[in-house]
Parts: structure tokens; C-alpha cells; sequence
């Protein structure tokens, strides 16, 4: 194993099914520094997350881990169901500790604590870190939130002391305040990190970035900035080098016309000759052989020239669709720059058992503008999305709605049919369209023939969102409002530039709950209104 190497990956493969390898022969090596993990949905990120912490043995190659490897999983939860130290794992060291501190100590406490005396301060100093400080150490791990509860697995695994350290998505399902203590805590500890994350700024902590994909592992220096950089570049290579394949395949094709021409016309003056210089017939009968070997022989050089050059454009053009970002056509919903769509006027909202979510709460939404829902997980925002769309009446105020139609995407896109084609949900959302318009809309949100046919249950994250977003927009009458509820949830990066490009080409209003600060950024959001719980 080389020096310094924490993880040595030596050809590996591994399996999908009960043939088919997902990816194969990776070798790479992970040290001290902090690498990305990225690829698109499917390609086997998490799978081989899995390999590398020894969850998951490889079909063939072997994997070489020095010191202590950390793994926290996508959606991890701590393993025990008891108070907060029990999901952090060190429950009863803590109340030893306590115990001892007490003066109420008891048999077995000392062992328990094997002179580790500075538990409990590190137990505290890490929840500070975490931006959870205002818990109790043995509140109930019931009583947390879905954030909260991933932070305490994130914790676990520190407080574990890994030399290295592999996560899953850490930041999925975390508020701002939330993301900003896991990208803090990912950039004070000086250990050695893998991380999956569909977070880019997260991402931008890391040294290198490490590109999944069905050819294999392709390794970029520099953060995600400096990655997407790169990509960049190689995108506009590629698109270059398909021009050029291109135009090579036109100039081909046009040579062996002149050729043909020139074979035609010499073929004619042939002819021509032969009947005004009285030839033989056996002179005629070579002369003729000869002009069918040639034209035979240029034909053949013609062929194989063409498909050279086709050949060549159709490498040229995988190239390109490996490395470029699909780019969807939205339909135009024809909103006025002045028109107001939406309007809270003093609304407060609570449920039957009087717990208040919303209270007096005032704004308004005018023309094409871009309004993110902020603040901690548990303050309101989803529910005023509910109140915006009609789902819910305020207990109190009034909601106006402006905007010739509004439509709502939730985070999972919950609504769509799982036994249902791509092309049977959008007939079902849309009976008045017929076949050809459903294909020809469905192109648009970049599922061409064979991808309408594909089944809804066997589609990825990104493709439920575009399927989603096909649903809402290719009605009859296009929405002037967008509410979105955590659109990037669960996307590779691919899919969400994917879905930031389709958001910014689309002429409406938008209300949108997102954690992700550089979704909001780039898809023009103006302002952010911040709720606090109650």
C-alpha cells in the first residue's frame, strides 16, 4: 500500500444482477485528502461507497484499508432508539461519567470510562459543531428531526475517531443552518474524506473530484468549481470536434459525388470515342473492363470514406452526449410583467389540534418574480405552499391568486403513477392531447420515443422532475406559477443543472423551498422570505 494511502482500490468490479458488471477494473487510491464523488443516478456511487467501507464485497480486485475507515450511509439513523448519547453510541460512558462526577458511582463505571475523562466535553463540543448545542444529552432521539437525527449519525461516526472517513449525501434533508454546520465540520477536521453529494458547495470544499460513469473513473484536480470548469471545456472540445466530424462527413460525401460525376462524364466521353474512332470489339470489351475496374475501385474508396467519416461523427457525437448537460424546451405561459399572481394578506394557519404553523404573515408575488421560502426545517415553509396552491385555507386572512393557473411540484414528485408509461401519465394528466402531441411534448422534457414508453416506477429522481414538470407545463393552459417543494432532493448534479437550465428559460413566477443555496442562485431567485417556527 503506498505511503499515506488510507483506502488502495486494486481492480475492482462489481456486479449488477446476476451477470452484468455495473462498473469494472477501477483502481484508485484515497489518502488524506477530501475527494468528491460524482456521476449520474444509477451509475453506482452509493454501491461502490459501499465496496470501499468493507459493507459490500467486490466480484473481483480487493480493497486495502489502512487505520480506521468511517461510513455513514445516505438516510443513515443512529442505530439505538434511546436518548440522544445512545444515538451518538456512547450512552452508558456518558452516564458513568455523570454518575462518577456525582459521587454516585457504581461497579463497572471506571471500566466503562477507560480514562477516556474528557468524553462528555467532546460529547458537547461536537454538538456545538453540529449547531446542535440547545439539545439535552438524554432528550429522546423520537423527539428530533429528520436534520437533526442525520446530524447525530454524522456525530457518531466522528466522535469514533475514523482515520477515514466515507459519506453519503450528508447534508440531504438539512435546513441552511443545518448545512452550514455539516460544510463546517467537513472543513475543520483534517482527516481524510470521501463524500457523495449532490451539494455544490459542500462540493467546493473538496480537493479533488472523483466522475463515476459507465467508461469508468476519471479523476480532476481541484474542487467542484474547478471540475465543472473542466467539464466545461470539455464540452466545448467535444462540441468542436463534432463540428468538425461534422463538416469532415459533408466534404466526404460531396467528394464522392464529384467523383461519381467525373467517373459519369468520363464514362460518357468513353462512349463517345469508341464510335468515332471504329474500335474492335475486343479493344471495346478491354476498354470497358477497364473503366468498370476503376469505377468499381473508386466506388469502394467512396464507401469506405463514408463510413469512416459517419464512423467518426458518431464517436464525435457520444462524446458530446456524454459530456453535456440536457437542456429541456419549456412552453411559454405568457405572463405580464406587472400582473400580481400571489397575495398572503395577514394569513395565519392551524391545524384542529391548535398547534399554530403560520401567524400574520403578509407578501406578495408580481410578474415573473423568484421568491425562496427560507428558514430552519419545521417553520411553516411547505405548509405555505399548501396555502398558495389551495390545498389548505388560512384559519385567518386571505390567500389571492393572480395567476392564470397555478401548479405544485413536491419533492417526490408523489402524485405520479408508478404502474403508469411516461406516456400514459401524461394522458392521464392531459386526455384532450393526442398521441403525436404527447410525443412531441414529451421530446421536449427530453423523453424521445423509446423513453415515453419507459415505466414511471423504473424512472431516476431527475427523470420523475422532468416527468413532473411535462405534466404540469404541457397543458392546455401553461401555469404562471411554479411552486416547487425541494426540486433537487435525490438528483446527481447533472439533473439539477438540468433542471436550473429549464428553470431559468421559463417565463414565470416561481415559489420555491430549497435548501440549496446555489440552485437558488443560479435559477434567478431575487429574495428569500425567512419563516421562523410559530
Amino acid at each position: 500500500m503506498t505511503s499515506g494511502c488510507m483506502i488502495d482500490v486494486q481492480g475492482v468490479s462489481v456486479p449488477v444482477g446476476v451477470e452484468a458488471l455495473l462498473f469494472e477494473g477501477l483502481s484508485f487510491a484515497l489518502g488524506a485528502q477530501k475527494v468528491g464523488l460524482v456521476g449520474r443516478n444509477g451509475v453506482g456511487k452509493t454501491l461502490l461507497a459501499d465496496v470501499l467501507a468493507g459493507v459490500r464485497e467486490p466480484r473481483a480486485g480487493r480493497v486495502l484499508r489502512h487505520g480506521r475507515v468511517g461510513y455513514v450511509p445516505q438516510g443513515s439513523t443512529p442505530l439505538d432508539l434511546g436518548t440522544l448519547i445512545d444515538g451518538l453510541g456512547v450512552g452508558p460512558q456518558i452516564r458513568a461519567l455523570l454518575r462518577v462526577y456525582g459521587g454516585d458511582e457504581r461497579a463497572g463505571d471506571v471500566e466503562l470510562i477507560a480514562d477516556d475523562w474528557g468524553l462528555e466535553a467532546r460529547v458537547r463540543s461536537l454538538l456545538e459543531e453540529l449547531g446542535l448545542s440547545y439539545l439535552e444529552l438524554e432528550q429522546p432521539m423520537a423527539s428530533l428531526s429528520g436534520g437533526e437525527t442525520a446530524r447525530i449519525a454524522l456525530g457518531r461516526e466522528f466522535l469514533k475517531e475514523p482515520d477515514f472517513l466515507i459519506l453519503d449525501e450528508p447534508t440531504n434533508h438539512l435546513d441552511a443552518a443545518g448545512r452550514a454546520a455539516v460544510h463546517a465540520l467537513v472543513k475543520r477536521r483534517k482527516i481524510g474524506m470521501l463524500i457523495i453529494s449532490h451539494d455544490r458547495a459542500l462540493m467546493d470544499l473538496m480537493e479533488r473530484i472523483l466522475e463515476l460513469s459507465p467508461q469508468g473513473l476519471n479523476v480532476y484536480g481541484g474542487n467542484y468549481a474547478a471540475y465543472a470548469e473542466q467539464k466545461a471545456a470539455e464540452r466545448a472540445a467535444a462540441e468542436a470536434s463534432y463540428e468538425r466530424a461534422r463538416l469532415d462527413e459533408r466534404a466526404a460525401r460531396r467528394q464522392v459525388q464529384e467523383q461519381r460525376e467525373a467517373l459519369e462524364q468520363k464514362r460518357a466521353q468513353g462512349k463517345h470515342k469508341k464510335h468515332k474512332t471504329g474500335m474492335t470489339k475486343m479493344e471495346r470489351d478491354a476498354l470497358k473492363a477497364r473503366s468498370e475496374k476503376t469505377q468499381g475501385r473508386v466506388q469502394q474508396q467512396g464507401k469506405r470514406a463514408l463510413d469512416d467519416a459517419a464512423e467518426a461523427k458518431k464517436a464525435a457525437w457520444a462524446a458530446l452526449e456524454s459530456v453535456s448537460v440536457a437542456r429541456m424546451e419549456l412552453p411559454s405561459c405568457g405572463l405580464p410583467a406587472g400582473k400580481q399572481v400571489l397575495r398572503f394578506e395577514d394569513v395565519s394557519f392551524a391545524y384542529p389540534d391548535g398547534r399554530a404553523v403560520i401567524e400574520g404573515l403578509s407578501f406578495s408575488l408580481v410578474g415573473p418574480q423568484r421568491l425562496a421560502l427560507g428558514g430552519n426545517n419545521g417553520s411553516g415553509k411547505t405548509t405555505v405552499l399548501r396555502l398558495a396552491m389551495g390545498v389548505l385555507e388560512p384559519t385567518r386572512g386571505f390567500v389571492r391568486r393572480g395567476a392564470q393557473r397555478v401548479a405544485y411540484l413536491d419533492q417526490c414528485v408523489a402524485w405520479l403513477r408508478q404502474e403508469k408509461t411516461v406516456l400514459e401519465q401524461l394522458q392521464a394528466c392531459h386526455p384532450n392531447l393526442n398521441a403525436e402531441a404527447c410525443y412531441h411534448g414529451l421530446a421536449r422534457f427530453l423523453f424521445h420515443r423509446d423513453g415515453a414508453h419507459r415505466q414511471v416506477g423504473a424512472l431516476s429522481g431527475g427523470e420523475r422532475v422532468r416527468l413532473g414538470l411535462a405534466c404540469l407545463l404541457l397543458a392546455e393552459t401553461v401555469p404562471q406559477l411554479l411552486l416547487l417543494d425541494e426540486p433537487t432532493n435525490h438528483l446527481d448534479i447533472a439533473s439539477v443543472e438540468s433542471i436550473e437550465q429549464a428553470l431559468v428559460d421559463y417565463d414565470g413566477a416561481l415559489l420555491i423551498v430549497s435548501h440549496d443555496e446555489t440552485f437558488l442562485k443560479r435559477v434567478g431567485v431575487e429574495s428569500t422570505l425567512s419563516l421562523r417556527r410559530g
